[in-house]
């Protein structure tokens, strides 16, 4: 049990710092949304990085809140066929899941982490803020890498502690069909 305590603790703190991350960037994002709009209609002045700057925090929120949407069981799943059948089938189903997904993220990351070294060493800027242009692109592997992360833990909280996880299949015995895998309402 000492795993799980170590597990449980580590996936509130993931999830504190997702939550605060994904409110700060969405704050900022409107900020510099509506500071380039006063600067635009208020003053007759286009900044010249008033829509890059949004667009890249909103890059990095999506990829960060994609995260989040997998503890929060929010992300779209054909659950159909689990309707279907007995307990036991539908943890096998959702085992596979995790599996599919988390291979998923490891292959983006495979194939991401060379990209980025790549683009890194082209020194390629972004046209407004002259940034290096990896930095955008370096949300999808940070994003892709929590989602990795969150989908293990859906993996190793299925296969060895179901009574215990929030999104356990055993669990979701009166599940309010809108609320996704997670079984619950918030």
């Amino acid at each position: 049990m000492k795993i799980k305590k170590a597990i449980d603790k580590f996936d509130a703190i993931m999830e504190s710092v997702e939550s605060y991350l994904v409110f700060l960037l969405l704050f900022a994002m409107l900020f510099f949304v509506f500071i380039g709009v006063v600067f635009r209609y208020g003053f007759g002045f286009t900044l010249s990085w008033g829509e890059e700057l949004p667009r890249y925090i909103m890059i990095w929120a999506t990829f960060i809140g994609a995260s989040l949407g997998v503890k929060k069981g929010s992300h779209i799943s054909v659950d159909a066929l689990e309707a279907f059948l007995p307990l036991a089938a539908k943890r096998v189903v959702v085992v596979i899941s995790y599996v599919i997904s988390l291979a998923f993220c490891i292959v983006i990351l495979a194939i991401g982490i060379p990209f980025i070294g790549s683009l890194a060493d082209s020194g390629q800027l972004s046209p407004a803020l002259r940034i290096p242009m990896y930095f955008a692109y370096l949300a999808v592997l940070i994003g892709i890498g929590m989602m990795a992360i969150r989908y293990l833990l859906l993996l190793i909280f299925e296969l060895f502690y179901p009574q215990s996880s929030e999104f356990s299949v055993q669990n979701q015995n009166k599940e309010d069909p809108l609320s996704g895998r997670g079984g619950f309402v918030e």
